[in-house]
C-alpha cells in the first residue's frame, strides 16, 4: 500500500505539473502548434515521462526484498519465495520494474500463474494492462469476470481468474481496470511531445531561437543605451 500511494503521489505532482512547466519553459505557442500528434509511447517519447518512472522504478528496485506472513513473520524459503525470488527467468530487479513501470504508466499490472501444481503455481509472468482483455458472464463491461484473455505475440491466451492477479488503481469510469496517471495527464503529456516536435522542427529549419524586448512609447538615444546596459548587466 505504502509502494502504491509513492507511485500515485509523485505521478500526478511530476506529470500534471511538470509537463506544463516544461512546455512554458519551451517558449512553445499553446494555440498555434496545429497538427497535434498524441504521445502513444509516452515512455519513450516524452523525456520527463521516462525520467520519473525510471527513477520511480530505481527507487523501488533498490528497496530489500522482504516477504512475511499476516502474522508479520519473515519467510526466507519455500515455494512462495522461490516464486518470487528465486528465479533465474525473472530476477527481482526486472519483477520490481516490470510491475512499477505497468502500473505507473497504465494504472494496473497483471501476474499470471503458469504451469500450476494444484493450487500452487510453478510459474509467473508480469504482463502490461494492455495486452489483457476481461470476459464477463453476461458480455456486458461490468458483469462478473469469468475469464482473462492475454495477448501473447497476437494470439489469444486464455486464464481462469484465480491464474491471474491484477494490481489495479482506482477508476471510477470501468469495475475491472485500473486507470493510470498518464492517461489523466494525457493532455498535458501531448502539450509537452508537441511542444518538442515544434522546437526541434523549427530549429532544423533553420530558425534561430531570440528574444524581442519592447518598452512602452518612444525612447530617446540616451534611454536605449541605458536599457541595453542594464540588459546586457
Amino acid at each position: 500500500m505504502t509502494i502504491r500511494k509513492t507511485i500515485q503521489s509523485w505521478l500526478a505532482k511530476s506529470l500534471g505539473m511538470g509537463a506544463m512547466a516544461r512546455l512554458w519553459d519551451s517558449g512553445a505557442d499553446i494555440g498555434g502548434l496545429g497538427g497535434e500528434q498524441s504521445a502513444d509511447r509516452p515512455y519513450a517519447q516524452v523525456s520527463l515521462v521516462y525520467k520519473c518512472i525510471s527513477s520511480l522504478i530505481s527507487g523501488v528496485a533498490g528497496l530489500p526484498p522482504v516477504l512475511s506472513t499476516l502474522d508479520e513473520r519473515i519467510v526466507e524459503s519455500g515455494p512462495v519465495w522461490d516464486l518470487l525470488f528465486a528465479r533465474p527467468d525473472l530476477p527481482w530487479e526486472r519483477f520490481v520494474a516490470d510491475s512499477v513501470g505497468h502500473y505507473a504508466l497504465d494504472g494496473e499490472c497483471f501476474w499470471l500463474f503458469d504451469d500450476q501444481l494444484g493450487t500452487r503455481p510453478m510459474a509467473l509472468r508480469v504482463v502490461s494492462g494492455r495486452l489483457m482483455r476481461h470476459i464477463t458472464a453476461d458480455g456486458r463491461p461490468d458483469g462478473p469476470v469469468i475469464a482473462w484473455e492475454y495477448q501473447y505475440a497476437g494470439v489469444p491466451v486464455r486464464y481462469a481468474p484465480d491464474q491471474v492477479h491484477q494490481w489495479r488503481n482506482y477508476n471510477p469510469y470501468n469495475l475491472h481496470r485500473g486507470l493510470g496517471a498518464v492517461a489523466a495527464a494525457a493532455n498535458d503529456i501531448n502539450y509537452s511531445f508537441n511542444a518538442a516536435l515544434y522546437n526541434a522542427s523549427a530549429l532544423a529549419n533553420g530558425a534561430e531561437p531570440g528574444a524581442i524586448l519592447t518598452i512602452p512609447g518612444r525612447a530617446d538615444d540616451d534611454t536605449r543605451r541605458a536599457l541595453r546596459e542594464n540588459f546586457d548587466a
